[in-house]
């Protein structure tokens, strides 16, 4: 279904750049393996968890723990199709995933199906909402991974997806972003995995 949350923890492509000397922290990638910042490889093993729309179901996150999880993309909003997720929920989110011990993949749901649906968001306005709420991500680099939008093309003018998903990784790059950088194929988002291995500039 094209809105159903995957009962897998699916992360479609993943990108780990640099520019202008600006290197990712926390988690890293290497040889197409996702390392944390121990240097340990790391499997994502979780779900998805809709926290946009059960605000109050935060306690979630230790019944996944508890299931042997070791990570849960997080359902958020910026605001243009439902309500922003704010600084306090970010905070609370963050805070109880690594209480738990458990990775928070933090996404933006409001891009779900761009193109295709006609409330859905763009990917720069997901990067516009990451940027009002870089001050509480900075320095969780270790401890959090972004996906910068959820399925952010539908079966519409999919060509555009890879110019819109190059200026989306610059902008959170430039903009001081060193997490590592999720981002969701189109076609509503198949379940391609593909693994840069190596760090290089945004110049392609």
């Amino acid at each position: 279904m094209k809105n159903k949350l995957k009962t897998s923890l699916i992360i479609c492509v993943i990108f780990l750049f640099t520019i202008a000397g600006l290197t990712a922290q926390g988690f890293s990638i290497d040889n197409g393996r996702l390392f944390d910042a121990n240097g340990k490889e790391f499997i994502i093993r979780g779900i998805a968890h809709p926290h946009t729309w059960y605000l109050k179901n935060v306690g979630s996150l230790a019944d996944i723990a508890a299931a042997g999880e070791n990570a849960v993309r997080v359902v958020c909003s910026s605001g243009d199709r439902w309500a922003e997720t704010t600084d306090s929920e970010l905070t609370e989110i963050i805070d109880v995933c690594k209480g738990h011990r458990i990775l928070p993949v933090l996404e933006v749901h409001d891009t779900t199906g761009y193109g295709e649906e006609s409330a859905a968001a763009t990917l720069a306005q997901a990067v516009a909402y990451w940027k009002r709420h870089q001050n509480i991500l900075t320095g969780e680099e270790s401890y959090v991974i972004i996906n910068i939008g959820n399925e952010p093309y539908g079966n519409n003018n999919t060509a555009n997806w890879v110019n819109d998903t190059i200026n989306a990784i610059q902008s959170m790059r430039s903009a001081g972003f060193r997490h590592t950088l999720v981002v969701d194929a189109p076609n509503w988002g198949p379940g391609l995995v593909i693994y840069h291995e190596r760090q290089c500039t945004i110049n392609f």
